[in-house]
């Protein structure tokens, strides 16, 4: 078996969209439908229900695959339950649908170094910052320093 380079991606968000559509019921749902399920989901994300709050993204990004909030939620729930690398193509999926969340590149951020892709980790904590404070949350940038400090990156 050959092994990729410690600093490589090699990630397909495509296939993870039609992975999980093929699977999916048709979009069927309600918006209410849908925004309780959300909820759900997100609750069970906060609650540590990891594995139902990675169910419920699955099923909510498959009926809403142009919403950004449902790869994300999708992201965070891999990246909490240490699947870093299955979280990454979710992850590209919802900074690429909302390019201006910084809270996403951060979750970026963690998923790549969580990865072994300490390069592409300290660009993504560097963009998660300058967005941050663009946007005045410093608490965000603040964090998003402290990840590059921690990895000897800040200057």
């Amino acid at each position: 078996m050959s092994q990729r380079p410690p600093d490589t991606l090699e990630l397909d968000p495509d296939a993870l969209v039609a992975s999980l559509q093929a699977t999916q019921l048709p979009q069927c749902l309600s918006d209410t439908a849908v925004e309780a399920s959300y909820v759900l989901a997100h609750d069970a994300l906060t609650s540590g229900d990891l594995d139902s709050a990675r169910v419920a993204f699955e099923f909510l990004a498959g009926q809403r695959p142009g919403e950004a909030r449902m790869w994300a939620g999708l992201g965070y729930a891999l990246l909490e339950a240490a699947q870093a690398e299955q979280a990454l193509p979710a992850l590209v999926l919802a900074t690429q649908l909302d390019p201006d969340n910084a809270g996403y590149m951060m979750a970026m951020g963690r998923a790549l170094a969580a990865a072994d892709l300490s390069g592409h980790a300290a660009y993504a904590f560097g963009i998660a910052e300058a967005m941050a404070r663009a946007a005045g949350d410093t608490e965000l940038a603040d964090r998003a320093r402290g990840r590059l400090e921690l990895m000897g990156l800040a200057s």
